[in-house]
């Protein structure tokens, strides 16, 4: 997280400056539990001074949200509910001193419906989710979660369907030596999050390719001096494009159609299945999926529900916005191998509790893309209508508050 982030742009109090809690639910335990270990990696002073920042900020950020919100959306809310402007801003001010939370999970969670604000203490929300993870994990991290060209060494090394790394540019040169592409290609930051940077071409004829975003004709060697000079600022990686599964092709229009699915870890070391969540592309051009639609997956049988922009308020759609192809109701192909994925690849990272995997669903099957420890709780959340700590997420939670161990590092 950037400075600015920390010191203003947040959305969740980072002190957790909550009232005690009637309702003793393993989200609720846990929540007490990281209350007392916030900041822990400083010196005592430093949190003390930590702690009385947000504490004095809180109220004023907070206050600054739900102007904001409210002036967005709050005369639709009134029309969808008749719950007046007023009564909005008592309810997004109770949120905000009660739990920690600002306005715009109040409208993305759709929380101004009775039924939603009931169960808001089983929401999971991004801010603390981060705490979650860390303490839980007791700080250790996988460099698989954070580098994409080690997820995918691990995953091939494991005979686990991953994309082989074709070239590896670092420092403005090809750390695995001399390449060109045979065929699309897809680059990617070897590290990143939500997308940034990626780029996509398509072969189009010998030593020429297209840029998916813009269509620009570009040859081999007029990319190669562009990705070497992007790699002097951040290292990229390149693999093959892969095209959607045929049975995906009505509503994944540009980019490939992923899973996000979560898993848990219980002590003794069985996989949970917590929740899944396809992402596809909205528009032709888009190179990734991200923040475009997403819709829940029924984990059993792998149907898809509605589909989700990730604007607050949105209606849902039972059908692709562009190519109108039906999306609620649609069986994902090879569901099976994509939830054995799951539970295959969580049991080579045994020192994480929760992980976000990102599978594609390509004509050639199931293919693992990355894992992520801060996998969005939003992206899960919002399609399901169903918060965290109704799922098995909550009986993960309460197996580890029962076990003092740190999860076992990886061999």
């Amino acid at each position: 997280m950037r400075l600015c982030d920390k010191i203003w742009n947040f959305d969740e109090c980072p002190a957790f400056l909550r009232r005690a809690r009637l309702d003793p639910t393993p989200l609720n335990r846990l929540r007490e539990v990281i209350r007392g270990r916030q900041f822990g990696h400083w010196p005592m002073a430093v949190r003390n001074l930590l702690r009385l920042y947000y504490t004095c900020i809180w109220p004023v950020r907070a206050a600054f949200l739900a102007a904001r919100s409210l002036g967005r959306y709050g005369s639709r809310v009134k029309q969808l509910t008749g719950k007046t402007e007023l009564n909005q801003a008592f309810e997004v001010v109770a949120l905000a001193l009660q739990h920690s939370v600002a306005a715009p999970a109040y409208y993305q969670y759709e929380l101004f419906r009775p039924e939603n604000w009931q169960r808001v203490e089983d929401y999971l929300f991004q801010g603390e989710s981060d705490f979650f993870a860390h303490w839980l994990n007791r700080g250790q991290l996988h460099p698989a979660t954070q580098n994409k060209h080690v997820f995918s060494q691990l995953m091939l090394r494991h005979g686990l369907p991953g994309l082989p790394t074709l070239a590896l540019y670092h420092e403005g040169r090809n750390a695995q030596g001399v390449f060109a592409p045979e065929g699309s290609f897809f680059v990617k930051p070897v590290h990143g999050a939500r997308g940034d940077s990626c780029l996509a071409w398509v072969q189009i004829g010998p030593g020429q390719f297209t840029r998916q975003d813009h269509g620009a004709l570009q040859s081999w060697t007029e990319i190669e001096v562009e990705l070497k000079a992007h790699s002097l600022r951040r290292a990229l990686l390149v693999q093959a494009r892969q095209s959607s599964h045929p049975q995906l092709s009505g509503i994944c229009p540009g980019s490939l159609g992923t899973v996000r699915y979560v898993t848990g870890r219980l002590p003794e070391g069985e996989i949970v299945h917590i929740a899944a969540t396809l992402k596809l592309p909205w528009r032709f051009h888009e190179v990734t999926n991200n923040l475009s639609l997403i819709s829940a997956v029924e984990l059993e049988s792998g149907v898809l529900g509605k589909a989700w922009s990730y604007q607050p308020l949105c209606p849902g759609y039972g059908h692709h916005p562009i190519t109108k192809f039906p999306i609620a109701g649609l069986q994902l192909p090879d569901w099976t191998k994509v939830t054995d994925l799951a539970t295959k690849a969580h049991q080579l990272l045994t020192n994480h509790v929760f992980l976000g995997w990102d599978i594609a669903l390509t004509d050639a099957g199931p293919v693992l893309l990355e894992c992520n420890a801060g996998w969005d709780v939003l992206t899960v959340q919002k399609p399901q209508m169903r918060p965290l700590g109704t799922t098995p997420f909550s009986l993960v939670c309460e197996a580890w508050l029962k076990n003092p161990n740190p999860p076992a590092l990886n061999a």
